[in-house]
């Protein structure tokens, strides 16, 4: 595997995934055969945000972590920052009120309403930030293969508690249904640079196209709900894990300059969508009243929009870095 060099790519298609699932409007009658593909894509359009999940707990655990507090600090500083500045653009533009704001912010929302809070991913994200470290740090000492029999243990564990449990005081089943790949992304990190193209190739075959028949059964004709809600987002994996063996052999040695720059802009791309993307559909809509012109410039926008903001955070952050450290 060679996902450290392909990541930027992988995290392009992603957000790809996640803004047709937002924004996208159908653009072929839901009766034909390019209707039913269509809404079948943009209705599995969630695993966008599986791929983040995956790349982010892949890469942590190829990360530096001598140090928990700078680690945990360093992460939150890339992150939390652009999360607040986009609940304070809601707070102002009246998508949500003052008290909202402050649950938000210290992700109360999150616990208490799960994927129906605002930008639910980023404080999702978070948390794995500061559990990483120190769940790393406790089963070190077992061979990659009994970390991740133990975590899905305590996954299972923690899963089965707060669905039955706590039931109606926490609901981020939307999150924990999302551990898994999580977990699979941290195993798969010990074989990054080992795996040859043949066998990613071979594991993309293996695994992609049962793993579409499987969504297409239990993700898309009927959500899985069989003990957990959300337990459909699990159905996934094979599709998941296939389409990155995929994506991992389509990049590797390649470098596309558009979506290099996108790829640095997600985090961006999926505040904008979540923040103004329907309402800006809706308006592109109104005047053009041709869907698939509706559908390009509605992306065009949101993808601008999202490289410069990207490109004013990173200049920031570089302004901020030079200033604290003076020649």
């Amino acid at each position: 595997m060679q996902i450290l060099k392909t990541k930027k790519q992988i995290m392009a298609v992603a957000a790809i995934f996640i803004a047709v699932y937002h924004l996208w409007i159908p653009v072929f009658s839901s009766a034909s055969l390019a209707g039913r593909f269509e809404n079948f894509f943009v209705s599995i359009g969630y695993i966008g945000v599986d791929l983040f999940f995956f790349l982010s707990a892949y890469t942590l655990t190829l990360s530096d972590m001598t140090s928990k507090w700078k680690f945990i600090f360093k992460r939150f500083k890339k992150v939390y920052p652009v999360f607040l500045i986009f609940c304070v653009i809601a707070l102002i533009i009246g998508k949500m009120s003052l008290s909202q704001f402050f649950s938000t912010a210290i992700f109360l929302d999150f616990f208490k309403n799960g994927g129906g809070s605002f930008l639910w991913f980023i404080p999702a994200l978070l948390l794995m930030y500061v559990a990483f470290p120190y769940c790393k740090s406790i089963l070190s000492k077992y061979s990659p293969l009994k970390r991740l029999a133990i975590s899905i243990i305590v996954w299972v564990t923690l899963s089965f508690a707060v669905e039955y449990g706590l039931s109606g005081i926490v609901d981020i089943s939307i999150f924990l249904m999302r551990i898994p790949v999580i977990l699979l992304g941290i195993f798969l990190a010990e074989y990054e640079g080992l795996w040859s193209k043949k066998r990613r190739l071979i594991l993309a075959a293996t695994l992609f196209l049962p793993g579409i028949v499987l969504v297409y059964q239990f993700g898309y004709l009927d959500k899985l709900t069989i003990l957990f809600d959300s337990i459909f987002y699990i159905v996934a994996l094979p599709c998941i894990l296939g389409l990155i063996f995929l994506l991992d052999v389509a990049f590797q040695g390649v470098s596309v300059k558009v979506v290099d720059i996108l790829g640095n802009a997600t985090l961006e791309l999926y505040c904008i969508q979540m923040l103004i993307g329907s309402e800006l559909v809706n308006i592109i809509f109104s005047i053009t009243r041709i869907k698939i012109l509706t559908n390009l410039i509605t992306f065009i926008t949101v993808i601008l929009l999202s490289i410069a903001l990207s490109y004013l955070r990173r200049y920031i952050n570089g302004r901020y870095i030079i200033n604290r450290n003076p020649v």
